[in-house]
């Protein structure tokens, strides 16, 4: 008997071959690989008609759009910052390399995000900012980090990597903090290969960012700030172009996926979801569940040809990390529980039905 094909974790949806290799060809014929030539700039104003902010700035990953943004910010080194531990290690890597000190927060237990009670409990004279994550593409309580932020004077950043079409009370994920920062690596929804984009609302600082993604200089050779090579290549600016427009088909067709999940599951086992409030709008970058029973559900699958992983992986419990001790008993709960099951563009409703016969049938041994 032959064994049935895997079901992937996750694929990229790539754009029609002939139409990336005419835009390759338009930049062959140019000679601009680079430096924010045409593809660049047709990204980053797609994104600003999508978004409804001032500024976009493309840059080469959403690691380097953090740490753009959070040098830009010019905050004192040795400064507190406040980050969850249940997020992608990015997220703490940029503090570090500006020489801030990560704070590690727990999350809320339902939408898995930061937990402004657990942030407010860690302010000190310290710190001067906060970096929250939309954790698979749920919006956090912005609400409240902003109420915080302002009260304390602190600045507040999103790491959006799995945000672009999230919406928070109807607005788009984008619009919030001093910045967001979005990926678009090969795992996300819209994917320029490797590439990310920074969305502010604050002139000041995009022009500031503009000038950190390029050496510290803009039309001249005169380093006026710090700065690093954060450019976007054309070839993968040329891969945005052409995915970001489907941004809205590709949150539709998660949801749909995720609502199938959620029904499918209901009441299997001990599993539990993630919570995303009736006002908001999540990408589902990843579908999240968490059960006791996690390890030994994720060998089973395995051994069933579907992949899956177990994501995040707390950065406090990380051996680079861990050298001072937080409790977070949500995020290390969580931290042991989560799985996410196999979603993308391209799955079918029989891949998603066989990953939930096989779930049910792990639970009814």
């Amino acid at each position: 008997m032959l064994s049935r094909p895997k079901i992937p974790v996750f694929q990229p949806s790539m754009p029609a071959f002939d139409d990336y290799v005419q835009r390759l060809k338009c930049v062959w014929e140019s000679k601009m690989v680079s430096n924010f030539a045409t593809n660049c700039q047709e990204m980053e104003q797609l994104a600003i008609n999508y978004l409804g902010v001032k500024h976009v700035i493309g840059v080469a990953s959403g690691d380097l759009g953090l740490m753009a943004v959070i040098s830009s910010l010019d905050i004192p080194e040795g400064s507190e910052a406040i980050v969850p531990s249940f997020t992608f290690n990015s997220t703490a890597n940029v503090l570090m390399w500006n020489k801030l000190r990560p704070v590690f927060a727990d999350i809320d237990k339902k939408n898995l995000c930061i937990d402004p009670a657990s942030v407010a409990k860690l302010i000190t004279r310290k710190t001067k900012l906060i970096v929250a994550t939309h954790v698979f593409g749920n919006p956090c309580n912005i609400a409240e980090l902003e109420r915080m932020a302002n009260n304390y004077r602190l600045k507040l950043v999103f790491d959006a990597a799995h945000g672009y079409g999230s919406e928070y009370r109807g607005v788009k994920v984008g619009n919030f903090g001093e910045a967001e920062v979005f990926s678009f690596s090969g795992t996300k929804l819209v994917t320029s290969a490797e590439g990310g984009l920074i969305a502010t609302n604050n002139d000041e600082l995009a022009q500031r960012i503009r000038y950190t993604r390029n050496y510290g200089f803009l039309e001249d050779y005169n380093s006026k700030f710090l700065g690093l090579n954060g450019k976007i290549s054309e070839l993968n600016a040329a891969m945005g172009c052409l995915t970001l427009p489907e941004i809205d088909i590709e949150v539709a067709k998660r949801n749909k996926w995720a609502e199938k999940y959620r029904e499918g599951l209901k009441g299997i086992g001990d599993i539990g979801f993630q919570v995303v409030n009736k006002n908001n709008k999540s990408t589902y970058k990843d579908f999240c569940i968490m059960t006791s029973r996690r390890d030994e559900l994720y060998n089973f699958l395995d051994q069933e040809g579907i992949m899956t992983k177990k994501y995040f992986y707390p950065i406090h419990k990380m051996d680079y990390y861990k050298k001072k001790s937080f409790k977070l008993s949500v995020t290390e709960l969580v931290g042991d529980q989560s799985l996410c099951l196999p979603i993308f563009g391209t799955i079918t409703k029989e891949q998603i039905q066989r990953v939930i016969d096989s779930i049910k049938v792990f639970f009814e041994r």
